[in-house]
């Protein structure tokens, strides 16, 4: 407990369960589970524990565990990148490269 990141910035004024549930803050659920090293990652499992996913979103994200689960060289190439390279990560240019109509058109599956 106090030893990871608390996420207390992601925590939104009367949510309905996040402070009756201790989402956010030291102790907190979200310090439990974060192991993201993003900001990105971060407010991530901040938008998952404060809205819950459709049915079909989170078998979505279940198959793509999966298929991620195996890759540890992909993980250990993330891993070297270093913490710097991480935090410098902002949200907003993320959501803008997603938001772009390139992406969007983009063949993701082939």
């Amino acid at each position: 407990m106090g030893s990871g990141a608390s996420g207390e910035q992601f925590g939104e004024p009367g949510h309905a369960f996040a402070r009756d549930l201790d989402v956010f803050g030291e102790g907190s659920l979200f310090e439990m589970l974060c192991t993201a090293r993003t900001a990105i990652g971060q407010r991530g499992l901040a938008d998952y524990l404060l809205k819950a996913p459709s049915v079909e979103e989170t078998r979505s994200r279940q198959e793509a565990v999966r298929e991620l689960r195996g890759q540890l060289d992909l993980r250990e190439r993330l891993a070297l990148l270093g913490d710097a390279e991480f935090f410098e990560s902002k949200w907003e240019t993320f959501a803008e490269w997603l938001a772009s109509q390139r992406f969007r058109s983009a063949d993701r599956f082939g």
